[in-house]
């Protein structure tokens, strides 16, 4: 087809495409794993795998072991410091030295009470990849049965395949299949 006259074909218009917009993968930067790590740690929400279950307990534990190894270090160093300077509190009849169990036990409340809190973050989410609510925690106060169902249920039983009402799977496995396959 010619163009009006002047002998040449029309040239195409160049319509305007909407490109999209490429995303560019970036790797998680240290804040994104703290975040990630503190969501972990510290969210009662969601679930989480066996694997990130004992890697982030037995982490936590050490982690704690390694942390209380240091200020029981410390506070022994201070302590030696102290007796070594005669460093005393109380009134002219009643001297006693300055007691480093009493800081030891007040750095040391905090510190478990954080472990607790850990411990509890990671088993709630391992109940809700098994389908079950948080008081499952619970089953923990019961001596020795209580224990072992936990540990097994917790800690050797995979979670629920798919999504389930505590969110996806964190595997990243979708809804298990409903339809029948006939092989005939």
């Amino acid at each position: 087809m010619l163009a009006r006259g002047y002998g040449i074909a029309p040239q195409p218009q160049a319509t305007p495409r909407h490109t999209p917009q490429t995303s560019v993968q970036t790797s998680p930067g240290p804040m994104d794993s703290l975040g990630t790590l503190a969501r972990l740690l510290f969210s009662f929400n969601g679930r989480i795998r066996r694997r990130d279950y004992w890697l982030a307990g037995v982490g936590a534990y050490f982690g704690a072991g390694f942390l209380f190894f240091c200020l029981l270090m410390v506070v022994t160093v201070w302590a030696m410091i102290q007796c070594r300077c005669g460093y005393t509190i109380g009134t002219a009849g009643q001297e006693a030295k300055i007691v480093p169990p009493m800081l030891t036990l007040s750095l040391y409340l905090p510190f478990w009470a954080t472990l607790i809190w850990i411990n509890l973050a990671l088993q709630i989410k391992r109940w809700h990849d098994r389908d079950k609510p948080w008081p499952w925690v619970f089953l923990g106060l019961v001596p020795i049965l209580g224990w072992i169902w936990e540990h097994v249920e917790c800690g050797f039983l995979d979670g629920t395949a798919g999504p389930n009402r505590f969110g996806p799977s964190p595997k990243g496995l979708a809804e298990p299949s409903t339809t029948a396959m006939w092989v005939g």
